[in-house]
């Protein structure tokens, strides 16, 4: 009886200090996040080398919870629009329906930064992979979600209807249908 009493409470240590890894975890994107945010206009040399430092630092260990956070951090009006580009790959990381439901919610409230949502948007638009999904989430949105990336959609379209028009106008049917 004492050998399952110990090998409880070992699995209950172990519970503990997972819990206390991501607890750690967690603080440590919030403190890169931060520093991204303040860098971002990348007014300084100091600016660069605290982004790219911050950026290293969360590749690969990014969550769904800091894609909200990421999404604020854009800015169309920084000094270098590659280093942006940065912040475009590394929420490209996560995968799946929940990247996507985030890209959905996020996007049209990136006021400082259209043109990366427009851009974060086009790439989806353009994934095979992807654009279905995308269809679907948008079909599950509430409002008014639902209308703002629809919106943002709409202004891609108008922004080039030659590339994006046909799929937008597919993706807004789809995205409107009740089953």
């Amino acid at each position: 009886m004492q050998e399952k009493a110990g090998f409880s409470v070992f699995f209950c240590y172990l519970n503990i200090l997972k819990k206390e890894n991501v607890y750690k975890n967690k603080m440590k994107n919030n403190f890169y996040i931060k520093q991204l945010f303040h860098a971002r206009k990348l007014n300084s040399d100091k600016d660069y080398h605290i982004f790219e430092n911050a950026v290293k630092n969360l590749y690969d260990k990014i969550t769904i919870q800091d894609i909200y956070k990421i999404c604020n951090i854009f800015c169309d009006n920084t000094n270098d629009h590659e280093f942006m580009f940065q912040l475009v790959h590394l929420i490209e990381q996560i995968k799946g329906k929940c990247y996507l439901y985030c890209i959905a919610r996020c996007s049209p409230d990136m006021t400082e930064a259209n043109e990366l949502a427009m851009i974060l948007n086009k790439r989806i638009i353009n994934s095979s992979e992807n654009f279905y999904s995308y269809i679907q989430v948008i079909r599950e949105l509430q409002e008014p979600y639902k209308t703002n990336i629809l919106n943002l959609l709409i202004d891609i379209k108008h922004d080039d209807t030659e590339k994006f028009g046909d799929k937008i106008d597919f993706l807004i049917e789809k995205a409107n249908k009740i089953f």
